[in-house]
């Protein structure tokens, strides 16, 4: 997964970078926290990149009080500039400086416990979980790189169509099925889908529409998101559009700090026929994150969706995006610049976690099916 450094991301929101690239950009930086928040008590290799030491190796880096006052000045105005909750942007900024001028660093010696304390103070202060201060030179390192290969290229583009676009790599999500993990028509006619991931639409868009024809006939359906961790928005605005009719509505909108909102509306055009009349039961658990939780909150607000299984995170996952920042040293955080809000809440489920119509500790997907029986009129087979 790539990640893209604010700076890239204003030069784009500027106009500098060719439009094609400011597409790609706004997407890029609006996923990239699908997997971070689970990165917390160890720093680790299969982090949000390949590369980051591990606890052992950043605990051998000593760090010194200048070193650790630059990383905290180049943290608050990061904080200042992007953070989406422009209300508490300078509490959390003054908060952080505060601790710092008493000493409350003064024993993190290391790269390791400097960014873990630094970590926990301000998920304490802001109550969210996005916030992260990793010691990761060598994704410092490219993202330093990038913004300036991203203000080269502006510079001799002008802002024109010329210039290399930001398009995301290939993955190898193919090898995966796109993490369609299982389709089936359980008892009664009710379709089950079963998602480990969300995937990209432009790569897995024909393996979505595939799994849809084959559920097309089903009288009801359950989407098992249960330890989904989220993924790419822009699959699920088109994966929802399969349960509404052809009529362009907003499903949902993303805020950002520094740039234009993006909406998310009904595709029209589908190469399938719609579900938009049959009852949806969507299962999460507490590990069902970031896009998986956007699918459930839209779906469920909007009136398409009952939701089955447990309360998401508590309120921990998904309804902010991050975005990383090059500090000092080697050291980059990761702070919220956009926020999602659905058009009928005006709101989202930070710090709340979707909150399931039927609540169960239990078998939730014994639970949706008996639901979706009793719904359609059949008689649960004994």
């Amino acid at each position: 997964m790539r990640s893209i450094d604010l700076k890239v991301l204003k030069l784009a929101h500027a106009g500098i970078l060719p439009s094609r690239s400011r597409t790609a950009i706004h997407i890029q930086v609006l996923i990239l926290l699908a997997m971070m928040v689970f990165l917390s008590t160890e720093a680790s290799a299969q982090g949000i990149m390949s590369g980051m030491p591990t606890k052992g190796e950043a605990e051998v880096v000593k760090i010194s009080d200048d070193q650790k006052r630059a990383v905290i000045e180049k943290l608050k105005e990061s904080i200042l500039e992007g953070y989406i909750l422009r209300d508490k942007a300078k509490g959390a900024a003054d908060r952080i400086g505060e601790k710092f001028s008493s000493g409350a660093y003064k024993e993190t010696g290391d790269a390791y416990a400097f960014g873990r304390a630094l970590t926990m103070d301000l998920r304490a202060i802001t109550n969210d979980p996005h916030f992260n201060v990793l010691y990761h030179p060598l994704l410092f390192q490219r993202l330093e790189q990038m913004a300036s290969a991203a203000a080269a290229n502006g510079a001799g583009s002008g802002g024109g169509q010329g210039g290399s676009s930001a398009q995301p790599p290939p993955s190898t999500d193919s090898k995966k099925n796109f993490f369609f993990r299982k389709l089936e028509v359980l008892e009664g006619n009710v379709g089950y889908l079963k998602l480990e991931l969300i995937p990209q639409i432009n790569e897995a868009k024909p393996t979505l529409d595939s799994a849809m024809g084959f559920l097309g006939n089903t009288d009801a359906m359950i989407i098992d998101l249960r330890d989904n961790p989220g993924g790419f928005g822009g699959f699920i605005s088109y994966f929802m559009s399969y349960f509404f009719p052809a009529e362009k509505m907003l499903l949902f909108k993303r805020e950002l700090s520094i740039a234009d909102s993006q909406e998310f509306y009904v595709e029209t055009d589908l190469p399938n026929k719609r579900l938009d009349k049959i009852p949806v039961y969507i299962l999460i658990n507490q590990r069902t994150g970031s896009a998986a939780t956007n699918f459930s909150y839209t779906m469920q607000k909007h009136g398409r969706a009952t939701v089955v299984g447990q309360t998401t995170g508590a309120g921990s996952l998904g309804a902010h995006s991050a975005s990383p920042f090059t500090l000092a040293g080697g050291f980059v955080a990761t702070i919220p610049i956009g926020r999602v809000v659905h058009p009928k809440t005006n709101s989202n489920w930070n710090m709340t976690g979707v909150v399931p119509d039927i609540p169960t500790e239990g078998d939730a997907l014994e639970a949706a099916h008996d639901a979706a029986l009793e719904k359609l009129g059949v008689k649960k087979p004994s």
